[in-house]
């Protein structure tokens, strides 16, 4: 990322991807989507068509248009055949293991999209003929394909021991009915007679094509496992399919050879690091097999992905292997271990962005902490990363500076999981660093340096005035009380909201460490981020002004940016919810925010973190300017000079009234504010305002203004 254009750089980051091939505009073209069990998200890529070449647009717009209720698994196949793709997903129904299916069809705007056509599959009961779930453990991944070559799709799951695996025979081509039906029944358990133990790497296969192996039988109380992948695919061109399988307990993937026939099937070899003739994909948790064209060579490739939706490869974990012979005999040959995911800003598990401006060059820099890298063994590498603004103040580009900025891998034997904010906590003039941590603390690095100077921070302190939450603190500084001193509100894994009140003064910020003590609150606003059905919240707020409205924007576990408004001074008062899920917007679990005007025009920008550990960049209506200069008539004619300015300007506006005036920095917050200014008394000390690009508005009885004030 050290100064490389990212083709996918806001994504969103990619830690357990599932990858399928689609048809997503209409346009004949095989396009790609890619499921993520970290946050159960969908991402849309559309094929720019290009010869022998990997080459894609990132196309978000498509996204918008798959379930929001998809968990776990996401398949996609055209079982009517009709060209629009359909959706195989894990179950509606809570509780109920198993399959439901999407219908694909092109909507209006020639996009594709879905309606439900079953909450979950069933099939007729072998001994009382009730219907039963066709049954799916939601940690695994099925496969769909024509197992007995009668051009209809069949399902091949591991049963619910997780042992041997069932084959749900579809009869729509059967009883006639084409391939536009999905009549599902249980053909036979023990499919192709092999038994996975999942205690050892070797699959114990059947003597014979008629047999099962030793492991399994029928109502046995042996001991078995749960948690496979599943793909079949013929590799030897004999129209029996061989079947890679991945497992929970194993970092290769395992590919039993078909000795049987089309619907006859038996495996009697395999492979247990495929391909083993190249280098064998390896992923220390559960790696998934999917198979693929991704370089439009008309040869379907081979790529192994994790499946773990904790504590696996999160950075280097798609691995591509090009097909370089033909589909009838493939040939997989490894090409890289990042495909996709290398072209995004990817920092592993979490990312939890802030925007300050930290080489002092008056443009908003992004530091970004995160929970870890994937280490082996379970150690944890906790970092912030710093993202130098390297762009102008009307097209902000970033470009990373420092991947262990001051250096907070050093506190990963005993924390991880960091998430910074800055703020003039102690009044000095410039901005201070504050960082929460996995276990409920802070960690708090005073700048030095001075107002519009680069940030030099000497010391870091853990344990900042001994705050603590008790889990996964994200902070954020605002003078919540507005008595001048900035207060520290964080959210926290339960999703609520702590406010610790600044009892200090300037110079000396003092904060009390119990949070039923005077004004300090556990219920801030009374909010929390916690949604229906979920035990957790993780809020993390960030608080902005919007046409002289405070607004309370944050986070939450579910992914969706929660908004409030009715922010007065009384912790204890109830905040208002203007909406539960802006825009709809889904990038995953565990949201984090951060927000800003960074191009100049008036209106906020919004970068969003994820459990990927990825990064999405948003456009919004909210209006950077305390008063909008865009959509309010300025009624209120005044002028600042000398602007831009480093030290002092002065206001001259028309007749003798008596103003009040207040300025905004880019992120809306508010650096200074008067009640009463007369034209006897009208210049302005700013000495203490950081390089920057901030905002006036004057209000009188006859009217109000804004204008944009440039320091220097």
């Amino acid at each position: 990322m050290y100064g490389e254009d990212l083709k996918y750089a806001t994504a969103g980051g990619l830690n357990a991807p599932q990858l399928w091939e689609v048809d997503l505009n209409n346009d004949q073209i095989l396009d790609l989507y890619v499921f993520d069990r970290v946050g159960n998200v969908h991402l849309t890529f559309i094929n720019e068509g290009i010869e022998n070449a990997v080459s894609y647009d990132f196309a978000p717009e498509y996204a918008r248009n798959f379930p929001d209720s998809i968990r776990n698994f996401s398949i996609l196949r055209d079982f009517n055949f009709d060209g629009a793709y359909d959706l195989f997903c894990y179950s509606m129904r809570p509780g109920v293991p198993g399959m439901a299916v999407y219908e694909g069809y092109f909507n209006t705007e020639n996009q594709l999209d879905f309606k439900l056509l079953y909450d979950v599959m069933f099939y007729p009961g072998i001994t009382n003929d009730l219907p039963v779930n066709l049954a799916v453990l939601n940690i695994d991944i099925p496969d769909i394909n024509d197992i007995d070559c009668d051009g209809d799709l069949d399902i091949l799951t591991f049963d619910l021991g997780g042992g041997s695996v069932d084959w749900y025979r579809n009869y729509s081509v059967e009883r006639e009915y084409g391939t536009d039906s999905l009549l599902f029944e249980l053909e036979k358990k023990c499919w192709a007679g092999f038994y996975e133990s999942g205690f050892i790497e070797e699959i114990d296969l059947a003597e014979n094509p008629d047999e099962c192996a030793n492991g399994f039988q029928e109502g046995s109380a042996a001991e078995r496992h749960a948690g496979s992948t599943l793909l079949s695919l013929d590799l030897n061109n004999d129209d029996a399919r061989e079947l890679l399988i991945g497992d929970v307990s194993f970092e290769h993937i395992t590919m039993l050879e078909n000795g049987g026939s089309c619907g006859n099937d038996w495996m009697n070899g395999q492979d247990l690091d495929f391909p083993n003739y190249d280098i064998p994909a390896e992923m220390p948790i559960f790696p998934a097999p999917f198979y693929l064209d991704l370089n439009n060579d008309g040869r379907k490739d081979f790529v192994a992905a994790p499946n773990n939706n904790v504590s696996a490869v999160d950075t280097e974990n798609v691995w591509y292997y090009i097909n370089s012979n033909n589909n009838d005999f493939p040939i997989f040959q490894l090409q890289q271990r990042d495909l996709f995911v290398g072209e995004m800003v990817d920092l592993g598990t979490s990312s939890n962005p802030t925007f300050a401006d930290v080489t002092g060059d008056g443009l908003l820099d992004l530091v970004v902490g995160n929970f870890s890298k994937y280490i082996p063994g379970g150690t944890k590498e906790p970092r912030l990363y710093l993202f130098e603004n390297v762009g102008s103040a009307n097209a902000p580009a970033f470009k990373l500076l420092d991947d262990n900025w001051l250096n907070f891998i050093q506190y990963g034997s005993t924390t991880h999981n960091l998430s910074p904010t800055f703020g003039d906590i102690d009044g000095d003039g410039d901005q201070d660093l504050l960082v929460g941590e996995q276990w409920g603390s802070l960690f708090f690095a005073e700048n030095t340096a001075g107002a519009g100077n680069p940030m030099n921070f000497e010391t870091v302190q853990a344990a900042y005035q001994e705050l603590d939450v008790r889990n996964t603190p994200r902070p954020t500084l605002f003078d919540f009380n507005q008595d001048g001193l900035m207060d520290i509100i964080i959210g926290e894994a339960n999703g609520i909201l702590n406010y610790f009140e600044n009892y200090g003064e300037v110079g000396n910020p003092v904060f009390v460490n119990q949070l039923d003590t005077l004004n300090n609150s556990n219920a801030l606003g009374q909010v929390n981020t916690r949604d229906a059905g979920f035990l957790k919240g993780f809020s993390a707020p960030r608080f902005i002004t919007v046409d002289n409205q405070t607004l309370l924007i944050t986070g939450s576990e579910t992914g969706r940016i929660k908004i409030y408004d009715n922010i007065g001074t009384d912790p204890n008062a109830a905040f208002t919810q203007v909406t539960n899920a802006y825009q709809n917007i889904r990038e995953g679990n565990n949201t984090s925010l951060a927000i800003a005007d960074i191009d100049n025009d008036g209106f906020y920008e919004m970068i969003i973190g994820n459990m990927r550990g990825g990064l999405s960049a948003f456009d919004t209506e909210w209006q950077a300017a305390p008063v909008s200069t865009q959509q309010v008539v300025n009624t209120l004619d005044f002028k600042v000079f000398p602007n831009p300015t480093s030290q002092k300007f002065q206001i001259n506006w028309q007749g003798n009234d008596d103003i009040a005036i207040k300025i905004h920095d880019q992120l809306g917050r508010l650096v200074f504010s008067k009640n009463q200014l007369n034209k006897s008394n009208s210049t302005i000390d700013i000495s203490n305002l950081e390089k920057g690009i901030y905002f006036i508005s004057l209000e009188t009885a006859k009217g109000r203004g804004v204008q944009k004030l440039v320091v220097y």
